[in-house]
């Protein structure tokens, strides 16, 4: 018998409730991978799993500078394909975390848990999303100028 089957379920700490699916689901549709990558930090780090969900983290945001600096540099004129590829990148990201922390979005439904207001992680989104979209462009002159 596994001896944690009688083990206490409940603990002392306190979870706090994450984000919902669809304010990560539109934060990647405005703010594309950078902005729900971010989120999706706040998520892990409210449910105490940042260590565990760091190499995912990572790993998609550098997913996401690589797909905008390709996409800028096969598209001349045409905004359309960056803007699919940026979106696109997003969504599967949102894909990503919400089957990782689906554990804990079916105990919020299960226990009936308010998920917070999403407004101060648009905001940090936001600001990520800029200041990664910068260094981007940087790194993409970077390239660019390298190229020529």
């Amino acid at each position: 018998m596994d001896p944690t089957l009688l083990a206490p379920s409940l603990r002392d700490t306190k979870i706090q409730p994450i984000y919902s699916r669809i304010a990560l689901f539109a934060t990647a549709f405005f703010f594309g991978g950078f902005g729900v990558t971010t989120m999706a930090a706040l998520n892990a780090h409210r449910l105490g799993r940042l260590k565990q969900d760091g190499l995912t983290l990572v790993l998609c945001m550098i997913a996401t500078v690589v797909v905008a600096i390709t996409t800028l540099l096969l598209t001349d004129e045409s905004k359309d394909l960056s803007r699919i590829a940026t979106r696109g990148t997003g969504f599967l990201i949102w894909l990503i975390f919400s089957h990782l922390h689906s554990e804990a979005y079916r105990a919020m439904e299960t226990f009936g848990t308010d998920h917070p207001a999403p407004y101060k992680a648009f905001g940090i989104s936001f600001l990520v999303f800029a200041v990664m979209i910068s260094i981007t462009a940087a790194l993409f002159m970077v390239f660019v100028g390298r190229a020529a």
